[in-house]
This record gives structure tokens, sequence and C-alpha cells, in this order.
């Protein structure tokens, strides 16, 4: 920061701001200026200082003014002069301030309706997924039960949670029912590929109905992978579809998966 004197010839004064100015006789051309200039410093005084004192003829702009004190000048003017201008800039500040507020509450505003129509993107294709599996689960409810007289599974789809369920039954033979319906709808409404089930879900199936799965199963043309305990109880049909489409069969007296039993205990 500058804070020192500059004089000069009193016909060079051209600007008054924060300074003393006094003569230093009353017979004296010479007028002394106190500079106080925050944004200054004393490398940018004395740059200009030598250069217009090395050559002060080539140190002038076109009207023949000495450049020194011109950037000078420009320099020390370039911060409030008077309190008005003071209150100016301070008014500017807030204005400024009060513009960055309303910017913000605009961007805050922004990201509040973008966030809203997400939310409501979402909810509409959740929607729209919730309506197409029920509406197939049913249809295969029909399918499977042979009546449209029974609950069908129902599945309700929120952004974080979810809920299936057949009403008023939930005992575990439904439960199952409704996990294989829900499986055979994703399989025919999605790109999924195929779908396994264990034998461990038909155990409680009424055996009308397992039969009618079976034949459901066997009109789909992606690939399904079950295992069964026993199909003696089966339909006739049921049984021939199991049959046409065995890969695997396992029993016990070395037709195990592996060769034999590995909870047997070794004989000595």
């Amino acid at each position: 920061m500058v804070n020192g004197f500059i004089i000069f010839n009193s016909q060079s004064v051209y600007w008054k701001r924060k300074y003393e100015l006094g003569q230093f006789g009353t017979k004296s051309p010479l007028f002394c200026l106190k500079v106080e200039c925050d944004d200054m410093e004393f490398s940018d005084f004395f740059d200009m200082l030598w250069t217009y004192l090395g050559d002060p003829d080539e140190s002038k702009d076109n009207k023949g003014r000495p450049k020194f004190f011109c950037h000078l000048i420009d320099l020390i003017i370039s911060t409030p002069q008077t309190d008005v201008e003071d209150k100016k800039a301070e008014l500017k500040q807030l204005e400024d301030e009060n513009k960055n507020y309303q910017k913000k509450k605009k961007l805050q505003q922004d990201k509040k309706d973008q966030r809203d129509a997400l939310n409501a993107t979402v909810n509409n294709e959740l929607s729209e997924v919730q309506h197409s599996l029920n509406t197939k689960m049913a249809s295969l409810n029909e399918q499977v039960c042979g009546s449209n007289s029974f609950q069908p599974p129902r599945i309700e789809l929120k952004p974080k949670e979810y809920n299936f369920e057949t009403i008023n039954d939930q005992g575990t033979g439904t439960s199952f029912k409704g996990l294989i319906i829900f499986d055979q709808a994703c399989l025919d409404l999605t790109r999924l590929p195929f779908f396994v089930h264990d034998s461990l879900l038909f155990s409680n199936i009424e055996i009308d109905r397992r039969n009618r799965i079976i034949e459901m199963y066997a009109q789909e043309t992606k690939q399904i992978f079950i295992s069964i305990d026993s199909i003696e109880v089966l339909s006739k049909k049921a049984q021939e579809i199991i049959r046409e489409n065995t890969v695997l069969t396992l029993e016990r007296g070395g037709r195990e998966l592996f060769g034999r039993s590995w909870n047997e205990q070794a004989t000595k």
C-alpha cells in the first residue's frame, strides 16, 4: 500500500480525494499530496515513477500529460472517493448480495422442481409396471386355479419398497403359488431368459394346481428349470410333460449327483 507524499507543481493537480493538501510556504508553487490507496503497492508506484523520470518526453499520453500521473490517478480513484460514493458502493454490494440470494432461491426452487419431476416420473413408471404385473398375474392365477373366483397375488411398488401378497390368504401353499405366478409373469413380460424353481415350492400346493403349473410351464418358449421330488401323484398329462423334458434324474443307489450320498457314514 502507498501511504506517502507526492510533490509536484500545482498546475498538475486535477483530482481531490482523501488527502492532506498544504503549502510549504506562502510563496511556494509546490504542493504536497498525501496519498492513501489500499490497492496500490510500492512496486507499482516506483515502476511508473522511474519510467517517467527516465524519459519524461516519451512518458506522456496523446494530450501531453505525464503517463506517470495518469496511471497513478487511475489506481487511486479505483476505490470510492467520497462518502456518497461509499454509500453507493455499499448499496451496490447489498444489491449484489440480494441478487445472489434471489439466484440461490431460484436454484433451490429449480432443484426442487427437478426432484419433484423425477419422483413423478419414477412413480408413473412404477405404476405402469405394477399394473402390467398385476394384470398378468391375475390371468395366470385364473389359469392355475381353474377359476377367477380366487384372489390373485398382487404387488404394490413404491420408490423405496414394495409389498407382495395374496389378499386374505397368507397360507404357505398360496404364498408359494404366488411366487411361481410372479416369476412366470416376469418371464413373460421382460427379457428375463429363464428361472429356476426348487421342489420346495411345489410341496404345499394342491395337486390340481400343481398339474396346471406344469402345463403352464410346457407352454413357455423360454427356459424353465425345476426340481421335483415325486411325480406319481400328478396327472398323466403332467407326468408326461415332465418325462419328456427331464434332463437329470437323481436317486439313491449310485445315481446321486456325485455317485454317492454325502451324508452316509463310511462302513468298516
